[in-house]
């Protein structure tokens, strides 16, 4: 929720996953961040993300700050987001029900940093769409997927769930046209949370075995 309602950011990628798609190596035992992303212009994010019980101390702080930091050119330009984000709980008031909280930081990426450990991904806004879509298109093309008048639809009565995407979306990722799928994509507002359909062109659609009620039973 929070990587497109307040950055913007509708395409990302886990780093370690978008690395080995792109051939790229990290030496082994060396902290990276988990993820990375990009909006609409092309300005490019980066995420260390830790979920924990109970609120993160001065030393997990500056740990994450360090780590988010640690790529400092992607395609070739610094990010314009460096951020540690943290998902934790806390007490609320007479409350037995903890809070979830979040808290993130974004230590100012310049380029230069001086941490020993640093990455670059040398990479482009069509190359982590074409990673990022990949799952998405198998689906649309298997043998569960089909075409229904201007969508692609793929349904699963296991999952009880519908994935949905404009077919005119499905066209420009077929291409490779990252233009034009940002073109399409500007008449979806990421910061809109109660659409069913996401900043990236993807509707999900859950059936009634996921209401809040038949999930409490289970």
């Amino acid at each position: 929720i929070v990587r497109p309602i307040w950055f913007g950011i509708r395409w990302l990628h886990h780093v370690d996953v978008y690395a080995s798609r792109l051939g790229i190596r990290f030496r082994a035992g060396r902290s990276r961040p988990d993820l990375v992303g990009c909006d609409s212009r092309s300005h490019w994010a980066v995420f260390e993300s830790k979920g924990r019980f109970s609120p993160p101390d001065a030393e997990a702080k500056r740990k994450a700050k360090v780590q988010s930091r640690r790529i400092v050119q992607v395609a070739g330009v610094a990010p314009s987001l460096c951020a540690s984000c943290f998902a934790f709980f806390r007490k609320s008031g007479n409350s037995h029900l903890p809070q979830l909280q979040c808290r993130i930081e974004d230590p100012k990426p310049n380029g230069k940093s001086q941490e020993p450990d640093i990455f670059t991904l040398n990479t482009s806004r069509n190359e982590l769409l074409q990673l990022y879509y990949k799952p998405f298109m198998q689906l649309f093309v298997s043998q569960q997927g089909e075409r229904r008048e201007n969508r692609m639809v793929w349904k699963s009565g296991e999952l009880d769930l519908t994935l949905q995407m404009e077919v005119s979306l499905f066209e420009a990722i077929q291409r490779g046209d990252d233009t034009k799928i940002v073109s399409i994509l500007e008449r979806t507002n990421p910061h809109e949370i109660s659409s069913s359909v996401s900043g990236d062109g993807m509707e999900l659609v859950l059936g009634r075995t996921w209401t809040d009620d038949l999930l409490s039973e289970r």
